[in-house]
C-alpha cells in the first residue's frame, strides 16, 4: 500500500490536540466569566487589580483560541469549530447576565428585576452605571415625553411630570441611580427607541436589556462569519470578535448599547464593499441614528452612485429623527456640554493638549481638538483614496482605519469605544486593534482611590503603537502589497 503524507490540517480541526485545547479554553473562560460576574467591585486597589487580573487571563485564553483557529482552514473544519466556539461564546454572555445581582439572593433579585418590582441590581455593573440612564430615557420616551427636553433633575422638581413618571416601581429606584441628573440625554434617536421598547416590554429590567444586547451581539457574530466565508477567508476569524473579553464584559456585563450601532455599521461596510450602495446607505443611516460617529464613514459610501446613496442616507436619518425633532436643539446642547469637559483615558489628545499648554496656550483643549480633528481628517482622506481599487478589502480597511483613528484621537477613550472598529478590524485583519481592546481595560485603574498616576497610559498606548508599527513594517517588507489593513493569513 502506497504511503502518503497527511497534513495536520487534513484532520477535522487540524490536530486532535486542538479539539482538546478549544474545549479546555472554553471551560477555563467559562470559569473566568462566572467569577467575573460575582467579583466585588469598589475603589479599593485590590478589587480593581483583581478585576484586571481576571480580564488579563481571559485575554490570554482568547489569544490561545485565535492561534488554534489559525490552524483550521478547511471549510468542513471551520463549520464544526465555529459551531463549538459559537456555543461557548453564547455561554460566556449568559454567564455575564448576573453581573450586578446580589450574590446572597441571585434568583430573588433576578425575579424582581424582570417583574419590575424595583431596582434589584446593584448601581454599578463592573465599574459602570450607565445602564440606569438607558432605562430612564426609555421610560421617559415611552410615557410620551421627549428625553432631549427634560433632565432627571427637572422631573424631580416638576409637580406634574414628576408624579406621572415616578408613580410606579421601579422608576423611583432607577432615577436614584442615574448619574449626571442635570444633563439631558445624549443618546441618538434609534438607541432611544430601543430603550423605549424595553421600557414597555420589561419596565426597568436590566436583565431584559442585556438579553436584547446579547441577541444583537450574536447576530453580529453570524454576520462576520458569513462575510468572511463569502470572501473566501477563514470564517473562524469571526472568533476574534466573538471571544473578545472586552466585548463580553462591556456589551453584556456592563450593558452598553453600542452594539445597536455596530451591527448596522458593519452591515453597511460589507454591503458597500459588494457594490450594494443603496442598501449600504440605509444601513449607515441606521448606524448613525444609533451613534453619531459612523457619519465619518459617509465619504466611503458616496464613491459609487453618490446621488442615490446620499438621498437614501438622508432619508433614513430624517425618518429616525422626526419623532424627536422638537428636542434636537436640547440634544445637541447636551452633547456640547458633555464634550466640553469630558476627558478620559486619552492618549494622543492628552499629549497634544500638554504640548499646547507648555507652549503657553490659554485653551490647550481647543488646540488639542483642532489638531485631533485635522489628524482624523487626513487619515480619513488617505483611507478614502485607498478605495480607488474597488476591491472589498480596501473598503473594509478604509472603514476600519477611519473609525479607529476617530477613537484613538478622542479626548475620551472609554474601553467600550474601542469596540466600535473591532468588527472592521476583524474584516480587515488588523491584529494590533485586537490587543488594544484589551490594553484599554487598564483605564479602569483610574477608579482606584486615592488616584494613581496615569503611568498605565504609556503601557496602553505604547504597546498599541508599537504593534501598529510592527504590523506596518511587516506589510511593507516587499513580500506583500502595502495597504491600510492586512488580511489574516
Amino acid at each position: 500500500m502506497e504511503e502518503t503524507d497527511v497534513s495536520p490540517n487534513d484532520t477535522p480541526l487540524g490536530r486532535t490536540t486542538d479539539w482538546a485545547g478549544l474545549a479546555l479554553a472554553g471551560l477555563l473562560s467559562a470559569v473566568g466569566y462566572a467569577a467575573l460576574a460575582f467579583i466585588p467591585t469598589s475603589n479599593r486597589a485590590s478589587h480593581v487589580l483583581f478585576y484586571l487580573t481576571l480580564m488579563a487571563i481571559l485575554f490570554g485564553i482568547y489569544g490561545w483560541v485565535l492561534a488554534i483557529a489559525g490552524r483550521s482552514e478547511s471549510p468542513a473544519a471551520s463549520r464544526r469549530v465555529f459551531l463549538v466556539a459559537f456555543g461557548f461564546s453564547v455561554l460566556f454572555r449568559l454567564l455575564m447576565l448576573p453581573v450586578g445581582l446580589p450574590t446572597s439572593a441571585v434568583l430573588q433579585a433576578a425575579g424582581d428585576d424582570l417583574a419590575g418590582r424595583g431596582a434589584a441590581v446593584e448601581p454599578f455593573l463592573l465599574y459602570d452605571n450607565d445602564v440606569w440612564r438607558y432605562l430612564w430615557d426609555g421610560h421617559v420616551l415611552a410615557e410620551g415625553t421627549n428625553p432631549y427636553s427634560v433632565t432627571p433633575a427637572d422631573v424631580r422638581e416638576d409637580t406634574e411630570l414628576g408624579p406621572a413618571l415616578l408613580a410606579n416601581a421601579p422608576w423611583p429606584d432607577v432615577l436614584d441611580n442615574v448619574s449626571y441628573q442635570n444633563y439631558t440625554s445624549v443618546y441618538p434617536p434609534l438607541t432611544q427607541y430601543v430603550f423605549a421598547t424595553l421600557a414597555i416590554a420589561a419596565p426597568g429590567s436590566v436583565l431584559a436589556a442585556k438579553a436584547v444586547l446579547i441577541t444583537l451581539d450574536l447576530l453580529l457574530i453570524a454576520l462576520l462569519w458569513a462575510a468572511l466565508r463569502s470572501a473566501g477567508r477563514s470564517p473562524l476569524w469571526s472568533l476574534a470578535y466573538a471571544w473578545n473579553p472586552a466585548v463580553v464584559k462591556e456589551l453584556t456585563g456592563s450593558a452598553h448599547p453600542d452594539i445597536v450601532m455596530m451591527l448596522p455599521m458593519t452591515l453597511a461596510v460589507i454591503l458597500v464593499a459588494r457594490s450594494r450602495s443603496a442598501f449600504a446607505a440605509v444601513a449607515l443611516g441606521a448606524a448613525t441614528l444609533a451613534k453619531v460617529t459612523p457619519i465619518l464613514l459617509l465619504p466611503l459610501f458616496v464613491r459609487r452612485r453618490a446621488g442615490l446613496a446620499l438621498a437614501l442616507f438622508a432619508g433614513a436619518l430624517l425618518t429616525g429623527i422626526l419623532p424627536l425633532w422638537s428636542g434636537l436643539a436640547d440634544w445637541w446642547d447636551g452633547i456640547r456640554r458633555f464634550a466640553a469637559g469630558w476627558t478620559f483615558n486619552s492618549g494622543p489628545w492628552s499629549s497634544m493638549a500638554w504640548v499646547a499648554e507648555r507652549l503657553g496656550s490659554n485653551d490647550p483643549g481647543l488646540w488639542a481638538n483642532l489638531l485631533a480633528l485635522a489628524a482624523v481628517g487626513i487619515i480619513a482622506a488617505i483611507a478614502w483614496r485607498s478605495t480607488r481599487t474597488g476591491d472589498a478589502g480596501s473598503f473594509h480597511s478604509a472603514a476600519f482605519v477611519t473609525l479607529a483613528a476617530l477613537v484613538v484621537f478622542r479626548p475620551a477613550v472609554m474601553p467600550w469605544y474601542t469596540l466600535w472598529p473591532l468588527p472592521l478590524a476583524v474584516l480587515s485583519g488588523n491584529r494590533s486593534w485586537l490587543v488594544f481592546t484589551g490594553l484599554a481595560q487598564l483605564s479602569y485603574l483610574s477608579f482606584v482611590e486615592p488616584a494613581w498616576p496615569t503611568w498605565w497610559k504609556w503601557i496602553e498606548y505604547g504597546i498599541f503603537f508599537l504593534l501598529l508599527w510592527t504590523q506596518r513594517s511587516h506589510l511593507t517588507d516587499g513580500t506583500s502589497t502595502p495597504r491600510l489593513g492586512s488580511y489574516w493569513r
